[in-house]
């Protein structure tokens, strides 16, 4: 892994926290292994003001074995949600709270999705739906995929 690009992805992030305080947007760092086995870990970058979202993030060409068990495993306590594979290479994401709570300002982590693939195609965020505590939607950012090399 490129530690510089990883920091300078951080920094990058952390400073649209501060510049965009108002959006909320979803992001994946995605990492490879041998094999084709990839990593994409998923995190949520909060204004503060998003109590509910769904994301679809959308897999290259040729991606198998889609893995979406730790989709979810790293969401703050009390939020729950679903992750689910359509059609062998979408995968749809959403993430609530049952009282209403909205998620910490600042950088989320969600969990992470596994496959294989041999592509040099990163997956795509397409989608992306926010509300906040009152069911209004929430304003948006960009939905990013990184590449980690």
């Amino acid at each position: 892994m490129n530690i510089k690009f990883a920091v300078a992805a951080s920094l990058l992030f952390a400073a649209a926290g501060v510049s965009a305080k108002s959006e909320n947007a979803p992001l994946g760092m995605e990492v490879e292994t041998k094999g084709g086995s990839k990593i994409m870990s998923l995190d949520f970058e909060s204004a503060g003001d998003a109590a509910s979202f769904t994301f679809r993030v959308v897999f290259p060409e040729g991606a198998k074995q889609i893995d979406t068990s730790r989709c979810l495993s790293e969401l703050p306590k009390g939020f729950f949600g679903v992750c689910k594979v359509y059609d062998g290479k979408v995968v749809a994401v959403t993430v609530n709270n049952s009282e209403g709570a909205t998620f910490p300002a600042g950088m989320n982590r969600i969990g992470k999705l596994s496959y294989v693939s041999n592509s040099k195609a990163a997956p795509v965020i397409d989608t992306f739906e926010a509300s906040d505590r009152n069911g209004e939607i929430a304003q948006m950012g960009s939905a990013k995929v990184q590449q980690v090399d």
